[in-house]
């Protein structure tokens, strides 16, 4: 389990090791209630890595991945 924290105007990176994920910002996965709701859907034998921070400014993580298909 990871956990990431930030502003609500910041933005974070979530992806899974088969290659999918995306970027939104905090508000996006603030919930007042849990109610078992998930925000991504992880393949069999994929895993969540670390999520990132997305900083302001020109620089943005590039992620690559080498397929095994």
């Amino acid at each position: 389990m990871h956990v990431l924290t930030g502003k609500e105007e910041e933005r974070g990176l979530i992806a899974t090791s088969a290659g999918f994920g995306f970027t939104c910002p905090f508000t996006d996965l603030m919930a007042q209630k849990h109610l078992g709701n998930q925000f991504i859907t992880v393949p069999d034998g994929a895993e969540i890595p670390p999520p990132h921070l997305l900083a302001d400014g020109p620089e943005s993580p590039a992620l690559i991945r080498q397929s095994t298909w």
